[in-house]
């Protein structure tokens, strides 16, 4: 009999529990900090931190955010957003500082025409990047290629081949080395170039992640 009212006991404190998580989902949509979107509220562009089959328990996932953008997808997932833009360079601009607020997997979405079917007012192509993802390119935003990692810092002169290099050291502590940066109208032609010097596992970054931890 004392182990059911302890079960019964543990079952009432998890409805509890779970009960105030949602409160406090709700208030945060009241006070309009989440702000629900409809298929006719969507922007062109905006930038995508979470997605997820139900609403978030812990609220305090977005609490470096004035503001998110909650919409329900045709395929039942809770997205949220940040920012309404109406191009992707405007978009780009935010992106560092979102990322930097914590949310590290924040991208950039097109969502014009509709959520499934996305269309841009630019061509923008998709060039592979590290672990075999690809990113959208965008011909205004700049990139850089990266050419090497080490736990120890190099020489540039080591990379004399590649031409002019920068030299980083992310919070990580790992050295990362790339090329100046370019726009991405020369994304593709770059990247070829280098991977033709031998560096075949050579991937593109945009140059924003990286900047703020540029070695002088």
């Amino acid at each position: 009999m004392k182990s059911l009212i302890l079960v019964l006991a543990l079952v009432q404190s998890v409805a509890i529990v779970s009960a105030s998580a949602q409160n406090t989902v709700d208030e945060l949509r009241t006070s309009k900090q989440i702000v629900s979107w409809t298929d006719s509220d969507l922007p062109v562009y905006s930038i995508q931190i979470s997605a997820a089959h139900s609403a978030p328990d812990d609220v305090s996932f977005f609490k470096n955010l004035d503001i998110v953008y909650e919409y329900q997808a045709p395929d039942g997932l809770f997205k949220y957003y940040y920012g309404k833009f109406a191009t992707y360079a405007e978009a780009n601009k935010s992106i560092a500082k979102v990322r930097q607020n914590g949310f590290k997997e924040a991208f950039i979405v097109n969502l014009r025409g509709g959520f499934a079917r996305p269309t841009s007012p630019v061509k923008v192509d998709r060039i592979v990047t590290t672990g075999g993802k690809t990113i959208e390119i965008d011909p205004n935003t700049d990139y850089v290629i990266q050419v090497g990692a080490y736990r120890y810092p190099l020489y540039i002169s080591f990379f004399d081949n590649v031409g002019e290099v920068y030299e980083y050291r992310l919070n990580d502590k790992i050295f990362r080395y790339t090329t100046k940066p370019i726009k991405g109208s020369q994304v593709e032609a770059e990247l070829s170039r280098v991977r033709s010097l031998g560096y075949t596992k050579a991937f593109v970054v945009e140059y924003s992640l990286y900047q703020p931890y540029k070695i002088e």
